[in-house]
């Protein structure tokens, strides 16, 4: 991850203006504010996966779902028409 603290409050502030007053910016930036901005402006963009495995918290169990433990699950696997047409490509682990 590239930049500093600095510019990444001053980014996330600017995307909270359009929406809070300025009583709602935030001070000082961390990832978890970064991840938080990203679920409220992207909700219905079904990004949250990538987002999650970027984070580190994909593996990590949600009360009340049952949720993914299994590493495999953080690479999709290789379509068998793909492995077909190039005998090249290795299937991601575990599939």
């Amino acid at each position: 991850m590239n930049g500093t603290n600095a510019e990444a409050t001053t980014l996330v502030n600017a995307v909270r203006k359009c929406a809070f007053s300025p009583e709602k910016l935030i001070a000082l930036a961390t990832l978890y504010d970064i991840r938080k901005e990203r679920r409220f402006k992207m909700a219905w963009e079904q990004i949250s996966r990538q987002d999650n495995i970027r984070f580190g918290i994909f593996l990590n169990a949600v009360p009340g779902w049952r949720g993914v433990s299994d590493p495999k699950h953080l690479l999709f696997p290789i379509p068998k028409d793909a492995t077909d047409v190039n005998p090249g490509l290795t299937q991601n682990p575990g599939y």
